[in-house]
C-alpha cells in the first residue's frame, strides 16, 4: 500500500505509531522513565491491550509540553526501524512545535473525545468523501514528503543511524558520581534508565490493619513505602536488548580506608595531611561504626573524581532496602546538586517529605516517630563539596542550614548522617569528630574482579584480560572505576573485531579511551558530527557557568533525543516543592561533560584559537580556604591536552567535517601553551597536573623538555596522589637523563601506589613520610625498589608498618645493592622487626646511614644492636639517644666485579640454635658479615645476644677486618643500668677499637662509672669515654679516680656533678702515621715489656663544680697519687669549696702529689692568708713556677713551666724500645725559668710579693 494512502485510508499516523511501539515495550518503557522519572508503571496496566498500554503512555508524554514530545518523537525515528516515508511524516507533523497540536486539532472537530484520547483508528467518512479534497491533500503530503526527504538525507549524512541498539554506558555501577544520575535516586526519582523504579499509589503499597495504635500504623505503612520505593529505585533494572542480567549488575566495592585529618571547624577545611590507614579495609556495615557513642554521629566519604562515591551511596540504599542494613528503619538520600536549587526556606519535616517520599497521611505523626527513633534513621547527602547555599538562621532554613543542624545534633539528635565530597574544603558544619573514609579505587584484584563480572562471555573475558596484562598504562588507569567501566566499555567493543593486543594500542591514554566510548556508543561507527559538537556547546556552556543540570529549556529536542539514544545523558526529576517537578537532564558523569566540551573547543569553527589557549591551565590540589567550592573543569585542560595528539587529528577533522587546517592549528596551539608550562617553576600539584597533560599529547620532545625542566628535588607535600598520578609521573621521567629526588611528605597515597614506580631508573632519592603508608603499601614498595637502579637513598618514615610489611622490605633491600642510605625513622616497629632489618647489613655493600629512629626499642635489643655494630665490618657509628637510633657505616672500597660476584652468591640455611625449630640463613662475604638471621619469635632478644652474628667471630680474616677499624658507640639517654654496663664491657672487649663511647645520660650511678673506668685501658678507646648524667656521686668520684689511676692514655678526666658531667679524654698523637691496627699492637708489647717503667705523660684532672671541702682532701689526693706516677699531672678543683681551711690542707698535700703541672684553684672562697700559704710553697715545691692570683675574678693558679706531656725533673729518662717515639714519648732538656704573676692584688699585699721574691 502507498504510504500516502495509508495515512489518508483508514488508519492515520497516530495509530500508525502506536502499532510500532507496540512491537517494543521495553524499549518503550524505557524512554517513558528517561522523560518521565517518576512515572508510574503500574502493573495494573499488563492487563491492558498492547495498544491501549501504549496509548496511556504517550498520552503521559504528550501531555509534558512539545519539548518532550519532540525529543520523544526524534528518539523513535534515530532508534527504531521505522519506515522512511514514516520517519518523514513523524517529524514533519510531530517533530514540530504546532504540528502535533494541530493535527489533534483538526482530527478533534471529526472524533468523540473519547476516540482522540484512545487514539481509535479514525472513522471512514472522517477522511472525507470528495475524490478532489483526498487528491488535495495527498498533493500536499507527497510536495511535504520530498521536501522532508531531503532533510533525511542530510541528517543521514550527519551521522543519524537507521537502529540503535541500547547502549551499555549506563547500566553499569560506577562511574557516575559527579553527575546528577544520582540526584533521580535522591529527590523522589530514579536517575538512570537501570534504576527504574515503579511508584505505586499509596493505597496499594500496604494493606490496612485492623485495630492497633493508629500512631505505629501510619509509621510502618511510610517505612515500608521507604523500603519498597528504594527497592524500585535502586534494586530493579532494566537490562538492555540481547544483554544478560549479570552485565548490567556489576559491582565492586572500591577499597575504602578510614582516614584522621585535622578539620578546621572555623574554615571548614581538611588541614595538613589526611592520613589513611593503611591495612585496615572498611566494609559497608562498617561505615557506620564510629567511636561517637553520644550527639552526632557523621561519616565523611572521600574521594576523587571517578571513585564511585554516588555509585556507593546508591548502594547503600540497595542494601537497605534489601535488609542488610537492618540496624537503620529508615534511609534518606539527598543530593546537594538537586538540593541548590531550591531557594526557599525549609523546615526538615518538608526535606524529607516534600522532596522526598509523602506519608499517606498525617506527616506530623510520621514525622514524631522519626524523631523518637532517630538513632535508626540514616540521612545521605552526595557531593557536600558541591554545597553553594550559604548558612541560614536557626528554624526554617536552607538545605545546608539544616544539614549542619542534623550533623550538630540540634535537629533529629542520634540520627546518624553520611556526606560524600572530593578532598578540599569542606563546610564548617562539619563536627570535628566526624569519621573520615577515603575512597582508593581499584587495586590489581578489584579490576581483574570487575573485568570478571563485565564480561559475561569466556572469550571475551580472557581477551579483556589478557589485554590489561600486557599494558601497564591501562591498567593504572582502571585503578580508578570510571575509568575502568570505559575501558571495558571500549574493549567490548573492539575485542570481536581486532586481533589480540591490537585492542589495547587504541587505549593508550585517557582521552583516547573518552573517544573509543564515543566511538563505540555510535551504532556502526557513524558519528553523528553536528548533535555532538552542539552537545558539546552546551557541555562547556554548563562547565562555564558551574551547571550540571539542565531542563528541557537549556537543550534542543533533538540533541535530548541524541543524548538519550547514546547514553550521554541522564535523566531526573526535580522536585522543588509539593506540586512543583519538572524533569531535569544532565550528562552521564561530569568528565564527559568535560570531555564533550573539549570537543567543541577543539573541532567547532565557532571556537578560535585564542579562546581556546584560555582553557588550557593548570589546577592545583591543595586546600584553598577562599575557594567556595571545587572547580567542574579538572579534567578540561587534561582532555585538550590528549586531543592535540596526533593520533586524535583524524577523528577532529571528522567532527570539524574535514577542516584539517584548523585543527592542526588548535593542537599546535596547545602544544605551544604546554611547552611554556613546562619552563615554569610549579608547584606539586601543578606538576601532577602538568604531566597528565603532556603525557595525553604523546609528544617525545614536550615530554622530554617537561622532564628535563624538573628540579633535582621535587617534593610532593599533603596533597591526594593516585596510582594513575605516580604512573604518569613515571612516564615523564623515562625521558629524563639526570637522577631526582621524590619526596613524599603527608600525601594521601593508595597502597598499590608503589607499583606504579617499577622501571623508572631516573629515581636517586625515594621518601615517603606518611601514616597511611602500611604492610600493603611496604609489599607493593619491595616490588619496584629493584626496578630502580640508579637507587641511592630510601626513606620510609612515620608509618604503620609492621613485621610482615618489613618482611617484604627485608628481601627486597638485598636486591638493590646500590643503597647508600635507608631511614626507617617513626614507624612504632617493634624489637624483632628493627632485628630483622640489621641482618639486611651485610648484603648492602654501598650503605653509608641505616636511620632506625623513633621506633622505641628496649635495652635488651639495643645491646643486641650493639653487638652488631661491634662485629659487622662496615659499621662505624651506632648512636642511640632517647628515640634516636642511627647506623653510620664506612663501606669498604670494592671493584664492580667484587660486588657482582658477592650478589651472586647462593645463601645457605642454617639451624636456629633455639630448639624451636626456626632457620636462618647465613652469607659468608669477604671481609665479614653479620647472618641475615631470621630470629624465633619466641626467643627473647637477650636469647640472640650470644648467637646474632657467631660467624663473624670465628673467622681470622673477619678478625684482621674488625681490627683495622674504630667504632664509635653513643648510647645516650638509653636507660641503661649496671647489669647493662657489665654485658656492654664485656662486648666491647671482643670488638674493634673504640674511638668514642659515649653512655651519658643513662643509670649507671657510681658502681656502674666504676665499671666502665676500670675497664677504659681494655677498650682501647683512642678518643672519648663520656658518662655525662650517669648519678655519680661525690664517694663515686673518689672510686673512679682509683680506677683511672692505672690507665695511662688517659689524657684528661673532667668531672663535675654540678653540671653532670663525666668525661673521659685520651691521648692521640696527631702525627701518628699508622693505622690503630699497629699502634694498639705496640701498646699491648709496651705494657707487656716494662709494667713498672713506662714514661710519664702529662695528664689533665678537672673535679670542677663538685662540692669539695677540705675533708674531702685527702681522700682525693691519695686516690690522685696514682696518676701523678704516670706523668705531670694538670689540676683544676676550681668552682668548689674548700675555703681556707682547704688551701691550708691543700699546701700541705702538695708535696706528696708529685711534679704537678697545674694547680687551679678558683671560685674556692680563699682569703689572703690562705694565699699568703700557698706563696710559702715556692720554697718546698720545685715544679712551682708561677702563681697568678685576681681577686677581683676570682682567680687562683699555681702553675709550671713545663708545656711537655713527657717532662722528667731529676734523673734520667729510661730506655725505650726502638719505635717508642711515635707514641710520643721524647726525649727533651727544658731549662727551667722563673717568672712572677701576681695580679689584682690588695695593698695589704705588698709582703707577698716580698715573701715570693724571697722564696726564689
Amino acid at each position: 500500500m502507498d504510504p500516502v494512502d495509508l495515512q489518508l485510508g483508514n488508519k492515520n499516523l497516530w495509530s500508525c505509531l502506536v502499532r510500532l511501539l507496540s512491537k517494543d515495550p521495553e524499549w518503550l518503557n524505557a524512554k517513558m522513565k528517561f522523560f518521565l522519572p517518576n512515572t508510574d508503571l503500574d502493573s495494573r496496566n499488563e492487563t491492558l491491550d498492547p495498544e491501549q498500554r501504549v496509548i496511556l503512555q504517550l498520552n503521559k508524554l504528550h501531555v509534558q509540553g512539545s519539548a518532550t514530545w519532540q525529543s520523544f518523537i526524534h528518539c523513535v525515528c534515530m532508534q527504531l526501524e521505522v519506515p522512511l516515508e514514516l520517519e518523514v511524516l513523524l517529524l514533519s507533523t510531530f517533530g514540530c512545535d504546532d504540528g502535533f497540536t494541530s493535527q489533534l486539532g483538526a482530527e478533534g472537530k471529526s472524533l468523540p473525545e473519547s476516540q482522540l484520547h484512545q487514539g481509535l483508528k479514525r472513522p471512514h467518512q472522517s477522511c472525507g468523501s470528495s475524490p478532489r479534497r483526498k487528491q488535495c491533500r495527498k498533493q500536499q503530503l507527497v510536495s511535504r514528503r520530498k521536501g522532508l526527504e531531503v532533510l533525511h538525507r542530510q541528517r543521514r549524512r550527519l551521522g543519524w543511524p537507521r537502529r540503535v541498539s541500547p547502549p551499555i554506558w549506563l547500566h553499569g555501577d560506577f562511574s557516575r558520581e559527579g553527575s546528577a544520575e544520582g540526584a533521580g535516586s535522591t529527590i523522589q526519582v530514579s536517575a538512570l534508565p537501570s534504576r527504574l523504579f515503579q511508584g505505586h499509589p499509596m493505597s496499594s503499597v500496604l494493606k490496612e490493619t485492623q485495630g492497633g495504635d493508629q500512631f505505629g500504623e501510619l509509621a510502618k505503612k511510610y517505612l515500608q513505602l521507604l523500603r519498597t520505593s528504594a527497592q524500585q529505585r535502586y534494586g530493579s533494572r532494566i537490562p538492555g536488548s540481547g544483554q544478560s542480567h549479570a552485565f548490567h549488575q556489576v559491582y565492586v566495592p572500591p577499597i575504602l580506608r578510614r582516614a584522621t585529618a585535622s578539620l578546621d571547624t572555623q574554615e571548614g577545611a581538611i588541614m595538613g595531611d589526611l592520613k589513611v590507614e593503611d591495612g585496615t579495609d572498611v566494609s559497608i556495615s562498617d561505615l557506620f561504626n564510629t567511636r561517637v557513642n553520644k550527639g552526632p554521629r557523621v561519616t565523611v566519604l572521600l574521594g576523587k573524581a571517578g571513585m564511585g562515591k554516588t555509585t556507593l551511596a546508591h548502594r547503600l540504599c540497595q542494601k537497605w532496602a534489601e535488609g542488610h542494613l537492618d540496624c537503620f528503619q529508615a534511609l534518606f538520600l539527598f543530593e546537594f546538586r538537586q538540593l541548590n536549587l531550591i531557594t526557599r526556606f525549609l523546615t526538615l519535616s518538608q526535606l524529607l517529605f516534600d522532596l522526598y517520599l509523602s506519608p499517606e497521611s498525617d506527616p506530623d505523626a510520621v514525622f514524631q516517630y522519626l524523631e523518637k527513633n532517630a538513632d535508626q534513621v540514616l540521612l545521605i547527602f552526595d557531593g557536600l563539596d558541591e554545597a553553594l547555599q550559604p548558612m541560614g538562621p536557626d528554624g526554617p532554613g536552607s538545605v545546608l542550614t539544616l544539614f549542619s543542624r542534623l550533623c550538630r545534633g540540634t535537629l533529629l539528635p542520634g540520627c546518624r548522617v553520611m556526606a560524600t565530597s572530593r578532598p578540599g574544603k569542606l563546610p564548617a558544619c562539619l563536627p570535628a569528630e566526624a569519621a573520615m573514609v577515603y575512597m582508593l579505587g581499584f587495586d590489581g584484584p578489584r579490576v581483574e574482579e570487575y573485568v570478571n563480572h563485565f564480561f559475561s562471555a569466556q572469550p571475551l573475558q580472557e581477551g579483556a584480560l589478557a589485554e590489561l596484562q600486557t599494558n601497564g598504562r591501562l591498567r593504572s588507569l582502571c585503578a580508578v572505576p570510571a575509568l575502568c567501566q570505559v575501558a571495558c566499555l571500549c574493549l567490548h567493543h573492539l575485542l570481536p573485531d581486532h586481533a589480540p593486543g591490537q585492542s589495547v594500542a587504541l587505549l593508550p591514554t585517557m582521552t583516547q579511551l573518552y573517544m573509543q566510548m564515543v566511538l563505540a556508543l555510535s551504532p556502526r561507527g557513524h558519528l553523528p558530527t553536528t548533535s555532538l559538537l552542539d552537545l558539546g556547546e552546551v557541555a562547556l556552556r554548563g562547565l562555564e557557568t558551574g551547571k550540571v543540570i539542565f531542563y528541557a529549556k537549556d537543550i534542543a529536542p533533538p540533541l535530548i533525543a541524541f543524548g538519550a539514544t547514546h547514553s550521554l545523558l541522564t535523566s531526573f526529576c526535580v522536585r522543588t516543592g509539593p506540586g512543583h517537578q519538572q524533569t531535569g537532564y544532565a550528562f552521564t558523569h561530569v568528565s564527559l561533560q568535560e570531555f564533550l566540551a573539549a570537543l567543541h573547543l577543539m573541532a567547532s569553527p565557532k571556537v578560535d584559537k585564542d579562546t581556546l589557549t584560555q582553557h588550557v591551565t593548570l589546577h592545583s590540589r591543595w586546600v584553598q580556604r577562599t575557594k567556595a567550592r571545587l572547580d567542574l573543569s579538572d579534567h578540561l585542560p587534561t582532555f585538550l591536552a590528549g586531543l592535540a595528539s596526533c593520533t586524535c587529528r583524524p577523528f577532529l577533522s571528522h567532527l570539524a567535517q574535514g577542516n584539517e587546517d584548523c585543527v592542526g592549528t588548535k593542537q599546535a596551539a596547545v602544544v605551544q601553551v604546554l611547552k611554556k608550562l613546562a619552563t615554569r617553576k610549579l608547584t606539586g600539584p601543578k606538576v601532577v597536573e602538568l604531566c597528565h597533560c603532556v603525557n595525553e599529547t604523546q609528544e617525545p620532545e614536550l615530554a622530554s623538555l617537561t622532564a628535563q625542566s624538573l628540579p633535582y628535588q621535587l617534593p610532593f607535600h599533603n596533597f591526594p596522589l593516585t596510582c594513575t598520578d605516580l604512573a604518569t609521573l613515571t612516564n615523564i621521567l623515562e625521558h629524563r637523563e639526570a637522577p631526582i629526588h621524590l619526596d613524599f611528605d603527608g600525601c594521601p597515597l593508595e597502597p598499590h601506589c608503589p607499583e606504579a614506580l617499577v622501571g623508572c631508573g631516573q629515581i636517586e632519592n625515594l621518601s615517603f613520610k606518611s601514616r597511611k603508608c602500611g604492610d600493603a603499601f611496604a609489599e607493593a614498595l619491595s616490588r619496584s625498589l629493584p626496578t630502580m637502579g640508579r637507587l641511592q637513598m630510601l626513606g620510609l618514615a612515620g608509618s604503620k608498618i609492621t613485621a610482615r610489611g618489613i618482611s617484604h622490605l627485608v628481601k627486597a633491600l638485598p636486591l638493590c645493592p646500590q643503597l647508600e642510605e635507608v631511614s626507617f625513622r617513626d614507624n612504632q616497629l617493634s624489637d624483632q622487626v628493627v632485628l630483622n632489618i640489621v641482618e639486611v647489613l651485610p648484603h648492602l655493600p654501598r650503605l653509608r646511614k641505616l636511620d632506625l629512629s623513633g621506633n622505641s626499642v628496649c635495652v635488651s635489643t639495643l645491646l643486641c644492636l650493639a653487638r652488631v655494630a661491634v662485629t659487622c665490618p662496615t659499621i662505624r657509628t651506632l648512636q642511640a639517644r632517647k628515640a634516636d637510633l642511627i647506623f653510620l657505616l664506612s663501606p669498604p672500597t670494592e671493584t664492580t666485579a667484587e660486588l657482582q660476584r658477592k650478589e651472586k652468591r647462593e645463601p645457605t640455611a642454617v639451624t636456629c640454635p633455639r630448639p624451636h625449630g626456626y632457620t636462618r640463613q647465613s652469607q659468608n662475604l669477604n671481609k665479614g658479615s653479620i647472618s641475615p638471621q631470621t630470629f624465633c619469635p619466641s626467643c627473647s632478644a637477650e636469647s640472640h645476644l650470644g648467637h646474632l652474628a657467631p660467624d663473624l667471630q670465628e673467622s681470622d680474616g673477619q678478625r684482621k677486618g674488625a681490627q683495622s677499624r674504630s667504632l664509635t658507640l653513643r648510647l645516650q639517654k638509653c636507660q641503661l643500668q649496671v647489669h647493662d654496663a657489665e654485658t656492654l664491657i664485656a662486648l666491647l672487649q671482643e670488638g674493634p677499637h673504640l674511638e668514642e663511647v659515649d653512655l651519658s645520660g643513662n643509670q649507671l650511678e657510681d658502681e656502674g662509672c666504676r665499671l666502665m673506668a676500670e675497664a677504659a685501658s681494655q677498650l682501647h678507646i683512642t678518643r672519648k669515654l663520656d658518662l655525662s648524667d650517669n648519678g655519680l656521686s661525690l664517694a663515686g668520684v673518689h672510686c673512679v679516680l682509683r680506677a683511672v689511676s692505672a690507665c695511662w692514655t688517659l689524657a684528661e678526666l673532667h668531672i663535675s656533678l654540678q653540671h653532670k658531667t663525666v668525661v673521659f679524654m685520651f691521648a692521640q698523637e696527631p702525627e701518628e702515621q699508622e693505622g690503630p691496627q699497629e699502634r694498639a699492637a705496640f701498646l699491648d708489647s709496651l705494657m707487656l715489656q716494662m709494667p713498672s717503667e713506662l714514661p710519664l705523660s702529662s695528664r689533665r684532672m678537672r673535679l670542677t663544680h663538685c662540692g669539695l671541702q677540705a675533708k674531702h682532701l685527702e681522700q682525693l689526693c691519695k686516690a690522685l697519687g696514682g696518676s701523678c706516677h704516670l706523668g705531670h699531672l694538670h689540676l683544676d678543683f676550681s668552682g668548689n669549696a674548700l675555703g681556707d681551711e682547704g688551701a691550708t690542707r691543700l699546701a700541705q698535700l702538695l708535696p706528696g702529689l708529685g711534679a704537678l703541672q697545674s694547680l687551679n684553684l678558683s671560685e674556692n672562697s680563699l682569703s689572703l692568708d690562705a694565699v699568703l700559704g700557698l706563696a710559702r710553697c715556692f720554697s718546698t715545691l720545685q715544679w712551682l713556677f708561677h702563681l697568678d692570683i685576681s681577686f677581683e675574678s676570682q682567680h687562683i693558679l699555681l702553675r709550671g713551666d713545663k708545656t711537655g706531656r713527657d717532662i722528667w725533673t731529676t734523673g734520667s729518662s729510661p730506655d725505650f724500645p726502638a719505635g717508642a717515639e711515635f707514641l710520643g714519648f721524647r726525649r727533651r732538656c727544658i731549662p727551667r725559668s722563673l717568672r712572677k704573676g701576681l695580679a689584682s692584688l690588695p695593698t695589704n699585699a705588698l709582703p707577698i710579693c716580698k715573701l715570693c721574691h724571697e722564696r726564689l
